[in-house]
């Protein structure tokens, strides 16, 4: 079956789809979902993140990032405190079970791009995987 719409953005939802649901299909025994991960490998790196500098880093809305923050909270990988100087800022960090699940974590996305890779040629695997790096930090940009 052919719709005869063969865009960009056509190929990018389908390859995120699946991504999705792979990524709920490796995580669904830790409990979290494939909106949440990005937060435990951003928080590794950036212990202490306000909730507004997470919605700043990973390009989401406020109350998109708020949601996740709680969930993930209220399943024990990560806490919020107050930021002792400005007491309307909450600081994110990881609990104890977020920093031993990273490991499990960066497996499953390892595990996601080695298939990738293997569905084309690396040197257009490079290829692709660049220019949409390039063509979404200038959609950022440009928002």
């Amino acid at each position: 079956m052919n719709s005869g719409y063969n865009s960009i953005s056509k190929w990018v939802s389908i390859m995120h789809r699946q991504f999705q649901m792979f990524m709920n299909k490796q995580l669904k025994d830790f409990g979290i979902n494939s909106s949440e991960f990005l937060y435990i490998i951003t928080l590794y790196s950036n212990s202490g993140m306000s909730q507004d500098e997470l919605a700043q880093e990973l390009h989401l809305d406020n109350a998109a990032v708020t949601r996740s923050i709680k969930s993930l909270e209220n399943k024990g990988f990560i806490y919020r405190e107050r930021d002792k100087d400005n007491h309307r800022v909450k600081r994110v960090y990881l609990t104890e079970k977020g920093e031993v699940f990273l490991p499990q974590l960066r497996s499953i996305l390892e595990s996601w791009d080695a298939y990738a890779k293997s569905t084309i040629d690396s040197d257009l695997y490079n290829v692709v995987t660049s220019g949409i790096r390039e063509m979404s930090l200038e959609m950022i940009k440009n928002k």
